[in-house]
């Protein structure tokens, strides 16, 4: 099930300035919402408290279902990363622990070559085998084939930052339409994206069949964002608060639906 409650969230910065409060929106199973405010306003921060990175100063959130956040910014240099570990971070928790597991027995075999390591290694394996992760790899290799037009066996070990921004926010959005998320949050999804690319993402959004999916999507500029046909309310943010609207014009946008509600 997909659903997302907000009832009088407030969050203030470290030193006790105010960013935001009485925030209260619901986001039903079955809808498409955007978020929409200017630059600073603390929408990137709101979906970092629903995914439960942050912690608000006050109030309640309720989600309902496993969520997924795509942010703002991703796969830099400044955050060096494989294509094989920028995907596994949107993976079930189990293949991202059976792969580390893995990687584990790996190095053990390598520094300690010998029978028990080999063993070690093979109960790694049929252990990824058993959560699900050659299943994983299928998925993997249809993002990459349709982010960038390589194979992930070919890809895995290649670095994140070697992919463009459009890559890379095109892979990131490949791997949460293909996830087993009920609540998917997008911090401005059509960022780095050429007209295709919004194209693409107007059409997945609309398309997916993700029963019980609910997504949310940003964007700061305001009549150009990929959602703006698929957003069913609006949420507007402004002046340290933000109140529901049944108009959907994106400058920060919030996304949710169903399957029932293509």
């Amino acid at each position: 099930m997909g659903y997302l409650e907000l009832n009088d969230v407030s969050y203030a910065l470290p030193g006790g300035w105010l960013l935001f409060e009485g925030v209260s929106f619901k986001v039903p199973e079955g809808e498409h919402a955007a978020l929409v405010g200017a630059n600073g306003i603390g929408k990137s921060t709101l979906l970092r408290l629903i995914v439960g990175i942050e912690e608000p100063t006050g109030g309640s959130i309720r989600v309902d279902g496993r969520v997924g956040l795509m942010r703002q910014f991703i796969g830099s240099a400044a955050q060096p990363t494989t294509v094989r570990g920028f995907l596994l971070a949107y993976a079930e928790p189990r293949i991202g622990e059976a792969a580390a597991r893995i990687e584990k027995a790996e190095r053990w075999m390598h520094d300690h070559p010998g029978e028990d390591a080999q063993m070690r290694y093979a109960d790694a394996l049929a252990h990824w085998g058993d959560v699900g992760g050659y299943e994983a790899e299928v998925v993997f290799d249809a993002c990459t084939h349709a982010a960038f037009g390589q194979g992930y066996p070919e890809c895995a070990e290649r670095r994140i930052e070697t992919l463009s921004g459009g890559e890379r926010k095109r892979l990131a959005l490949e791997v949460i339409f293909r996830s087993a998320f009920d609540v998917i949050l997008l911090d401005e999804p059509d960022n780095t994206l050429d007209i295709a690319g919004k194209r693409w993402l107007e059409d997945s959004v609309i398309a997916s069949r993700v029963c019980r999916e609910a997504s949310t999507s940003i964007s700061r500029r305001p009549g150009r964002s990929a959602t703006r046909r698929t957003d069913t309310s609006a949420a507007c943010a402004s002046g340290g608060s933000i109140r529901r609207s049944t108009s959907a014009v994106s400058s920060m946008c919030v996304d949710s639906r169903s399957a029932a509600g293509v």
